[in-house]
């Protein structure tokens, strides 16, 4: 519990308010919904009733229909429960339900989204417990169950539960807003970056490539890189103990980091590409040791003038997967003789200046579609809240 809800808690404990035991008998009754079998309806987005089935997602609804008749529609209002999933969700409209659900309709005035909700937590706080029961023993079970509920003279207090609700909801949106914001703080500062703005020169690059008017020349590996080189010792499992540089072994598992070792071996520096034997390329940002058996590959070079061109390099190398395999390993001789196809100035040179600013727009990009998910997070969390 949190510390505002803790205090409001205290508030209503400290105001002569007291949480009861009361039967769930007293709260509400239960009625079997008349079914009606899913393949008599046409679902559409477009349609006003909720179609209610024995789901545990969406809410228990399969999806939207028409109006069928009034004989099947069920009151909205009220709280619905499938028979194989145990899981209860409030229905604010009148509905329409499959085979083997329920429906608890209130004794008391006034039940309403944030009430419902309240009694929901309750509610689901049963679902394995009924889930052992025979589907017949579900209304005498669950009405038998006494739980607690806060009330002021003898009463539901029902103005607690909103005010309870009301900030339990604030709480959510706050967290979610905080998380969104440490979200892009730590993406930015992984990449560099210090906002998702996009400077003239990564919109250019990124129109240059939309309309084909780049250059490209092919380079051998390599005519661009030093001698790619390996490492000294045979580093072994009992090796990797959480310390010192990042230990490449061959593979993409975890883009081929093992672990950290600090075993005395040859250290590689940052600001350079692996390749192992199966052709898998990565970007080292940091310092890292190779084993004699392992196969990879360290390339380094002038080429290479920071992150970006870096992460650029080894998108042109993503073919060579395709060729290499456990039947055709790649070699130091052969991996210097494939080619990468690369963007160059009008005099012919390799384009830095682009390969640098396309991969800052891409970066820019992934980060703003992370925290598009994250917006719409907040706003569908928004709009539940407020019940639209």
């Amino acid at each position: 519990m949190s510390p505002r809800l803790a205090q409001i808690t205290q508030e209503f404990l400290d105001g002569g308010g007291t949480f009861e035991k009361i039967k769930l008998s007293e709260c509400f009754t239960v009625k079997s919904n008349p079914q009606l079998d899913k393949e008599i309806f046409t679902f559409s987005e477009f349609s006003k009733y909720p179609y209610f089935t024995r789901t545990v997602f969406n809410n228990g609804i399969y999806g939207y229909v028409d109006y069928f008749d009034d004989a099947h529609l069920i009151k909205g209002n009220s709280i619905a429960v499938g028979m194989m999933g145990m899981q209860f969700f409030y229905m604010a409209h009148d509905f329409y339900a499959g085979q083997f659900t329920k429906t608890l309709f209130p004794k008391f005035n006034g039940l309403d989204a944030d009430i419902a909700l309240y009694f929901i937590s309750i509610l689901n706080l049963y679902q394995e417990r009924l889930k052992a029961e025979l589907v017949r023993h579900f209304e005498s079970f669950l009405l038998s169950q006494s739980v607690p509920l806060p009330t002021s003279n003898g009463e539901i207090d029902f103005d607690f539960i909103r005010r309870y609700i009301a900030t339990l909801k604030a709480e959510r949106l706050a967290t979610l807003k905080a998380e969104r914001l440490a979200t892009l703080k730590a993406y930015l500062q992984a990449a560099g970056l210090s906002d998702t703005i996009l400077t003239e020169g990564e919109l250019a690059a990124l129109d240059a490539l939309r309309q084909n008017r780049m250059v490209w020349k092919p380079f051998s590996i390599g005519d661009i890189f030093d001698e790619p080189q390996s490492g000294d010792i045979d580093i072994q499992n009992r090796d990797i103990n959480g310390k010192g540089c990042l230990f490449i072994n061959s593979g993409v598992t975890n883009c081929g980091i093992k672990g950290r070792t600090d075993r005395d071996a040859r250290t590689f520096p940052a600001n350079s590409i692996t390749i192992d034997f199966f052709g898998n390329a990565y970007y080292r940002s940091e310092k890292y040791k190779l084993a004699t058996h392992n196969h990879v590959f360290s390339f380094t070079g002038d080429v290479i003038k920071n992150r970006p061109v870096g992460l650029f390099l080894i998108a042109t190398m993503s073919y060579l997967p395709l060729i290499y395999s456990y039947g055709n390993m790649a070699t130091k001789p052969t991996l210097k003789k494939n080619v990468l196809n690369l963007p160059v100035t009008d005099e012919g040179e390799i384009d830095f200046l682009f390969m640098e600013n396309l991969i800052s727009a891409q970066i820019k990009s992934a980060i703003k579609d992370i925290l598009y998910s994250k917006d719409l997070e907040i706003t569908t969390t928004a709009e539940i809240i407020n019940n639209k």
